[in-house]
């Protein structure tokens, strides 16, 4: 009922706003006019700028005017609002993000860059969400539904995140941004920068962001708030022809837990981890891009990070080293794009009696080349674009992902667009030479006289890449200046997915103690199938008020393929929900007032035990002075909290309820 009675008095509110403010001479409510939208220009889907209205493949865009105006507070609350995307919150610090299935906290088919630099992990194969960029840098989000393993290699299965971060130029002056509230208990962003049409300019920032902690399902302090900091630097150098940047970027995150976790041969065999987990790390990137004119030009990056990971259950330290070059050249009919590139990551590990390795450190390197053409074969008509990416690595095979394109424009309103690709999801550290404990299981618990026994997974060396073939078909109409409508549909197979072994026994008489081991390890035992599709309406019939609709289904079929995998593990792919919707409304009361609303509801997840549920969002600004605005936003308003997610998948967190809250904000620009 309370659900109800919130939804009916939003939607008087939103009436009631539309007749006080209609007519009103009112400030233009968006920096871009919808056309002018589907004109913004994307990089991810071509490796070069490409209007989105072009670009044959599932593409959305996050820009920095809806993550102004809908306050969100990081990366991955903004992500809710893109359809084919699943975001699901672990607890006050962790999330879990994939797009069209397979979520997790490590969603391993997922490949998320910052300005192109990849932030994929080799040895988990996913993504720390919990070390965020500050929202106030990001010029756009970058969203392919989608492989893009053709231009970005491995790991580029069922999508690609990149985060575009604002150039010096667009930066000039100063920022200090202030909230507080419940959950989001403090934040603190400052930002100084200077640009120079003659000469080098800079930018310096910083954030820091402190969390409460949040309660479980029994209602239990799980101890699991901390706090997030990261700062950086900015060069860059203005050409006739080039742009030239230098950045450095530091990040520290540093939270509780509260969970059981295997420790020892002795009673009581767990413990209980309330030691401090931290996360450092430092990168490095040199970037410079060169067009000699419309048709030709290249960009080179060169970066380097270091990090360390000191948790209660495992550390490692991590460095990388990567370089991408690319060329693109448009002659006649053809729009050609080519380069290669090389990453290298050099891991020493810090084992824990729950997390263990082989060696105490390792080195693996990838090296790929990739080529693609994009082919008009009638002008503003109809292109076809044929590319394929090599890759070969020290943990994977040889990997060929070939990529085939066509986009046809009957009608200027009317856009069809097909595709078929292959991509490859390569193995990681852990699926080849890690040993977890899951649980250590008391003598006589399996049986009279029963010794004490050790579960555990094994990494396994002949793991192989896991492979995707996808299928895809779109379609964008906008009839109207003020309307657009985006449908995308896709059917994707998938060949040697990870599985479990059945476990096997065996007894360890030399060991100190002597104990039951009982194995299981990866395998590429699993295959199968997803489809469904996504739709995106945007509305915007006036300059102060803009209305957008999405919708998501997934479907999944998996079986096992090999006799000895273990049948307790199927269905991966469900631990996305089938159906999700969200409805966002934005609105300028007046030259200085702006309410914005986001309601969603995302389906259960019977894999992993969690309920449906829905939620409302609500933002409302107030620029005071010209360069100082005040914000206030509630966030799930529907309940008192809900469970969007169990953790990780191998040594389970407990579960966390994510609770109503609230926060208030300032920022002052100079």
């Amino acid at each position: 009922m309370l659900t109800m009675r919130l939804s009916i008095i939003m939607a008087m509110m939103t009436l009631a706003v539309a007749s006080v403010t209609f007519g009103q001479d009112t400030q233009a409510f968006h920096e871009l006019s919808l056309e002018e939208l589907l004109d913004v220009q994307v990089f991810s889907s071509a490796k070069q700028s490409v209007p989105m209205s072009e670009v044959p493949a599932a593409v959305y865009v996050i820009t920095a005017d809806d993550i102004r105006r809908f306050g969100f507070p990081n990366v991955p609350e903004a992500l809710r609002t893109v359809p084919g995307v699943n975001v699901a919150r672990i607890d006050a610090l962790s999330y879990a993000v994939t797009i069209r299935g397979y979520n997790g906290r490590f969603s391993n088919k997922l490949l998320v860059m910052i300005d192109g630099r990849s932030i994929y992990s080799a040895l988990f194969s996913g993504v720390l969400w919990d070390v965020g960029v500050p929202m106030a840098e990001i010029d756009r989000i970058e969203v392919i539904r989608g492989p893009g393993s053709t231009l970005w290699g491995a790991n580029a299965v069922n999508g690609i995140i990149n985060i575009i971060t604002k150039t010096v130029r667009d930066t000039d002056g100063g920022l200090v941004d202030v909230q507080m509230g419940r959950l989001l208990e403090a934040s603190v962003m400052a930002r100084y920068g200077e640009y120079k049409d003659d000469g080098p300019s800079f930018r310096v920032y910083g954030q820091f962001q402190q969390l409460a902690s949040t309660e479980g399902l029994d209602g239990a302090d799980l101890n699991g708030g901390g706090d997030i900091g990261v700062g950086g630097a900015r060069l860059e150098w203005y050409g006739e022809e080039s742009v030239s940047r230098f950045e450095v970027i530091g990040n520290h995150n540093r939270g509780g837990y509260l969970d059981l976790y295997p420790d020892s041969f002795e009673p009581p065999y767990v413990k209980e981890a309330t030691e401090t987990s931290e996360i450092e790390s430092v990168a490095m990137m040199y970037a410079v891009e060169k067009n000699k004119s419309d048709h030709s030009g290249f960009k080179l990056s060169i970066h380097a990070e270091a990090n360390r990971m000191d948790q209660p259950i495992f550390g490692v330290n991590i460095r990388r080293f990567g370089l991408d070059w690319s060329r693109h050249l448009k002659t006649g009919r053809h729009a050609v794009v080519w380069g290669c590139g090389y990453k290298l990551d050099e891991i020493d590990y810090l084992p824990t009696f729950a997390v263990a390795t082989t060696t105490e450190s390792s080195q693996n390197w990838r090296l790929d080349t990739f080529f693609q053409d994009a082919l008009t074969v009638l002008p503003k008509r109809l292109t076809l674009t044929l590319g394929a990416k090599i890759e070969y690595g020290s943990l994977g095979d040889f990997g060929f992902q070939p990529n085939l394109r066509a986009m046809w424009t009957p009608h200027d309103q009317h856009t069809v667009w097909a595709s078929v690709a292959r991509s490859l999801r390569s193995p990681c550290v852990l699926n080849v030479d890690v040993e977890i404990t899951n649980r250590v299981i008391p003598p006589g618990a399996l049986g009279p006289q029963s010794p004490t026994a050790r579960l555990r997974l094994v990494g396994n060396p002949d793991f192989v890449s896991e492979k995707l073939w996808a299928n895809e078909l779109g379609y964008r109409h906008m009839p109207v200046p003020w309307f657009a409508v985006d449908v995308a549909a896709y059917y994707n197979r998938y060949d040697d997915l990870s599985s479990m072994k059945k476990p096997i026994m065996t007894p360890m008489y030399l060991a100190t103690p002597p104990h039951l081991a009982i194995d299981t390890s990866f395998s590429n035992g699993a295959e199968s199938e997803t489809w469904g599709g996504e739709v995106a309406l945007d509305l915007r019939p006036s300059s102060w008020w803009r209305l957008r609709s999405t919708y998501s289904l997934l479907r999944a079929k998996e079986e096992l393929v090999n006799t000895d995998a273990d049948e307790r593990l199927q269905m991966r792919a469900m631990t996305s929900p089938e159906h999700q919707i969200s409805v966002l409304a934005s609105f300028d009361i007046g030259a200085a007032v702006g309410m914005d609303a986001a309601w969603r509801y995302v389906d259960k997840l019977e894999r992993i035990d969690a309920s449906a549920y829905s939620e409302l969002d609500f933002h409302l600004r107030w620029r005071v002075l010209a360069d100082l605005t005040v914000s206030a936003a509630g966030l799930n308003l529907l309940g008192e909290g809900h469970n969007e997610y169990h953790s990780d998948e191998i040594i389970a967190r407990r579960r966390s309820v994510i609770p109503r809250h609230f926060r208030t904000g300032l920022r002052w620009e100079f």
